[in-house]
């Protein structure tokens, strides 16, 4: 068993070297160097539970509902 995991693990390290090896050649044809900047953390809006406090504060206090 622990043969096999060995076996697998040899595998992947020899595609990560193979997968490091394309990107540093694609990068030096664009003239990049280093890695890819990683994305930022997208800002929306805040999710719904925190959005309560917010829209209770927001109602105007004494304004009379319609009546139907």
């Amino acid at each position: 068993m622990s043969n096999a995991i060995a076996s697998i693990i040899e595998q992947l390290e020899n595609q990560k070297a193979s997968i490091e090896r394309a990107l540093e050649a694609l990068r030096g044809i664009e003239g990049i160097t280093g890695p890819a900047p990683t994305p930022t953390k997208r800002r929306g809006r805040p999710p719904v539970k925190k959005n309560a406090p917010l829209a209770a504060a927001k109602k105007k206090p004494g304004r009379p509902k319609k009546a139907q």
